[in-house]
């Protein structure tokens, strides 16, 4: 099956040296100027490919990618000098790769062999995820203090004492958060939560990841 990619790159000359490299991998490549075009652009679906520019935006373009129809595609970063600093940030925005400008082939061909060996699992993840993402950000700063210590097992009371705040007080923060997370019933945030990155497991995992 021939992976869709699409390239969001503001530069021309660069978008088309792209789009070559990624064509004679067999690659369905389509190509924009900018985010706003992506999403002018109808259903897109497949793999981004996103210049991180200006360097160090790419979290902040990724965090607006989940707040659109694109949330579930894959994100590849590049940039040509990118800082260990922005490739942790992207990676803990949900970025699947980071790679320097110009592309290292071994690299490139890593990148196509994650995606392809994990097919729709892939996609699947990265849309709950995504959408797990987007509903934590919704919360206010207090809710999602309440969140991170009911995802470690704590209980109201135990949450009133790490907060210093009353059970009673948890309580109001807690019926507000399990609201805007859509959630049904206490595993059903803490599973919202863990999918947003929460968990202390997530955390090491991720920076495990970008050591």
């Amino acid at each position: 099956m021939t992976m869709r990619i699409n390239v969001i790159d503001p530069d021309v000359r660069r978008r088309a040296r792209i789009s070559h490299e990624l064509n004679a991998r067999d690659a369905h490549v389509e190509i924009y100027e900018g985010l706003a075009e992506l999403n002018l652009g109808g259903t897109a679906n497949g793999l981004i490919f996103l210049c991180d520019e200006p360097v160090g935006s790419l979290a902040q373009t990724i965090d607006r990618l989940r707040k659109s129809a694109r949330a579930i595609m894959p994100v590849v970063g590049y940039a040509k000098d990118p800082q260990p600093e922005h490739v942790v940030s992207a990676m803990r925005a949900g970025a699947l790769d980071y790679l320097r400008w110009p592309f290292d082939e071994r690299l490139l061909d890593r990148v196509f062999e994650r995606v392809s060996n994990c097919d729709d699992r892939i996609v699947r993840q990265e849309l709950l995820r995504s959408r797990a993402r987007a509903r934590v950000h919704d919360l206010t700063g207090r809710e999602r203090d309440v969140l991170t210590h009911l995802v470690d097992g704590l209980s109201n009371k135990e949450i009133g004492r790490a907060l210093g705040i009353s059970p009673r007080t948890v309580e109001i923060h807690r019926a507000n958060m399990m609201t805007k997370l859509g959630a049904n019933s206490s595993p059903d945030a803490v599973r919202i939560g863990i999918y947003a990155g929460l968990d202390k497991l997530s955390d090491t995992v991720e920076r495990l990841a970008v050591a």
